[in-house]
């Protein structure tokens, strides 16, 4: 992967196409694959995954809750204690792009076991 403009349409291609994938570890794998052809540094891969997973799932939540799922959202709030709506698009936008961070981390560790072995 050549240039940072791929990298990011890459990763923001994986986070909304996680959305649609009805596993809790779409965002791992998706991470993963991406980590693992990215030449970025370890670092900027990492939290560019987190940025854009992070900001993919806090529109989509929002929107979700915006167009009809009021109950919904209320319904999961009283099982976490009372949690106001926007906490909970808060945590869940975290968690989200921490499960990508950490699929990118893998990512790139394994890319680089990978690259080694060829050598």
């Amino acid at each position: 992967m050549k240039s940072r403009t791929f990298f990011y349409f890459l990763v923001c291609l994986g986070a909304f196409v996680c959305l649609f994938i009805p596993f809790w570890f779409a965002p791992f794998i998706m991470a993963l694959f991406v980590g693992m052809i990215s030449n970025q540094t370890k670092i900027y891969t990492c939290f560019a995954h987190f940025a854009v997973y992070t900001m993919v799932c806090a529109i989509y939540c929002y929107a979700a809750y915006a167009t009809g799922s009021h109950k919904l959202a209320a319904m999961i709030g009283e099982i976490f204690k009372g949690i106001s709506t926007s906490l909970l698009i808060i945590i869940s936008s975290l968690v989200y792009g921490m499960t990508a961070c950490l699929g990118a981390w893998l990512g790139i560790e394994w890319g680089s076991v990978f690259q080694k072995k060829q050598t």
